[in-house]
């Protein structure tokens, strides 16, 4: 392979790899399109060479130069070979856009999850819906057009096998939203609570443990934990706050350990960004009993945000719209 082949291979394939989006004279492309273009070039024109002839940049804008320069050794364009050499100069802009992520959100398949994964693939990532009830799951992503994986957050063979799919199909993880939950205000006794804390605190646990190695595959790693300041100690006790007249024992408390579990996390692995969400007061199927909260597309909007954080973006906090929150 001579010296230009193997550079336009390798650059197609780092921009396929890292997720960037591509494009050929306007329309979508793939890796394969991108090749059998740039070698058909380098095949017609054995000393291709490229080179940058200005660099501009205005912003998020960049602008170009570029000189190409080579023999035809072979009919390029339509164009008969003579012998004589060519040097083409051509414009080129570009605008920068956030790299596409491979995100995963467990208990997608409603509510605040399925709005997230929603506004994820409206902005163009790759996005699996992660739910225990394969039907449900499926239909969800059938619906949106995002990739399904059945995913338990309390079973440990399930998430790995979750996991596994994913890692097979995609080869990294740029995004986690921890959305799975329960509310667990049927009866505050020894059972209920083992399932609830096994679903908001243990379930986190499970699903970050074993999304570890392709969330460290990723240029940019990010996990989003969808808690609740129905957790916060500052928020519980001030009578001002609405968490001060919820009777939620349980759910408070495991709420208060993933939040803890964010933090921790963000302190032990210092190469990704973790952060806790409170996603505003929402109707749900898990508020339906108490007949508040604003609609699950608003609440969303916060945790896409904190979702597609830039590298330089903030870690190890606990915030909602408005900024970060005491706990």
């Amino acid at each position: 392979m001579i010296d230009a082949e193997r550079a336009t291979v390798e650059f197609c394939i780092d921009h396929f790899r890292k997720g960037i989006r591509t494009t050929l004279n306007g329309e979508p492309a793939t890796r394969d399109d991108l090749l059998a273009v740039q070698k058909a070039d380098v095949d017609a024109v054995p000393d291709l060479h490229w080179e940058l002839g200005e660099l501009l940049f205005d912003g998020d804008r960049l602008a170009a130069r570029l000189v190409n320069t080579g023999t035809p050794a072979k009919e390029r364009l339509g164009v008969a070979p003579t012998g004589a050499s060519f040097e083409i100069a051509a414009p080129a802009a570009h605008r920068e856009r956030k790299l596409m992520t491979v995100t995963l959100v467990t208990g997608a398949n409603k509510g605040i999850g399925f709005e997230t994964a929603k506004q994820l693939l409206a902005q163009g990532h790759t996005v699996y819906i992660g739910a225990r009830d394969v039907e449900r799951g499926e239909k969800a992503a059938a619906d949106l057009g995002a990739r399904f994986v059945r995913l338990d957050v309390t079973d440990d063979a399930s998430v790995r096998d979750a996991l596994a799919t994913i890692g097979s199909a995609e080869g990294r993880l740029d995004v986690l939203v921890h959305n799975a939950g329960v509310l667990g205000s049927e009866a505050l006794d020894g059972p209920t609570a083992l399932r609830v804390f096994d679903t908001n605190a243990v379930g986190i646990v499970r699903v970050t443990e074993a999304a570890l190695p392709l969330l460290r595959k990723s240029s940019n790693p990010t996990v989003v934990t969808v808690s609740s300041s129905a957790g916060s100690f500052w928020a519980v006790t001030n009578p001002d706050r609405p968490e001060f007249q919820l009777p939620l024992a349980l759910y408070s408390a495991s709420k208060a350990a993933a939040t803890m579990l964010t933090v921790q996390y963000a302190k032990a692995q210092p190469g990704i960004k973790f952060n806790a969400v409170e996603p505003g007061t929402t109707a749900t199927d898990m508020t339906a009993a108490f007949g508040i909260g604003r609609s699950p597309e608003e609440s969303a909007r916060t945790v896409v945000e904190l979702a597609t954080l830039d590298a330089d973006g903030p870690t190890g906090t606990f915030r909602d719209e408005t900024g970060v929150l005491p706990w």
